[in-house]
């Protein structure tokens, strides 16, 4: 197994051989950190990349959803796709993140054990809150036209209103999630209004809908 340089890898994240006989053979991963849907093409840049490759599947882990038109593509090929409903699942299974001591106490940057209702909210709350004002931070400190958070509104991570300036548009998404801790509401879906699983949180922090409502837009 290795991970990909930066350039030059077809937008593959992970390659891993198998040299199990028969089941065995070359994977590739690719991973899209989105907070919106992963269409067609992205799938058909990817079967291309299996094809030049020679591998025998590929898998495309997402933290948003797949279009309609991704499934349909991906249908009857060696193509595996990982939603973010998925992946927090997943992430939740495995325990992935967590940094829970023995005692339950400091979760430093980990992903807080849930404890179920109010008091899993809570935790949440108290866990999240100093890992969004040390990002608001660093937003205050970087310029309009830094690249990472460009990055990540171009990837669909943060919304971009108009032609606000990168750094601006990702300020609002952070404020919007420390306001939302301190009015209680931090860590609800604002549309349906049930909890935002703490997968997708530990993944996107200052996630404001849950994925099924991310989906339905």
């Amino acid at each position: 197994m290795r991970q990909t340089k930066s350039s030059h890898d077809g937008g593959v994240d992970l390659v891993v051989d198998d040299p199990t006989p028969i089941r065995g053979g070359r994977f590739i991963v690719q991973a899209k950190r989105y907070q919106s849907g992963v269409g067609e093409p992205v799938i058909r840049d990817l079967y291309g990349t299996l094809i030049h490759d020679g591998a025998v599947k590929a898998i495309l882990i997402t933290t948003g959803y797949f279009t309609a038109a991704a499934f349909a593509f991906a249908r009857g090929k060696p193509i595996e796709l990982v939603d973010g409903e998925v992946l927090e699942k997943l992430i939740e299974q495995f325990h992935l993140g967590r940094t829970f001591g023995s005692d339950g106490a400091s979760p430093g940057r980990g992903i807080p054990c849930p404890t179920g209702g109010i008091d899993e909210l809570e935790e949440q709350r108290r866990h999240f809150k100093p890992i969004l004002l040390e990002l608001h931070e660093d937003l205050i400190s970087q310029s309009d036209n830094d690249n990472v958070y460009r990055d990540m509104l171009l990837e669909g991570l943060l919304r971009q209103p108009g032609n606000v300036p990168y750094r601006e548009a990702a300020l609002r998404e952070v404020e919007a999630a420390l306001q939302r801790i301190e009015r209680g509401s931090f860590g609800l879906c604002e549309a349906c209004g049930e909890g935002i699983r703490i997968g997708r949180l530990g993944m996107i922090p200052y996630a404001s809908f849950c994925v099924k409502c991310e989906r339905r837009g």
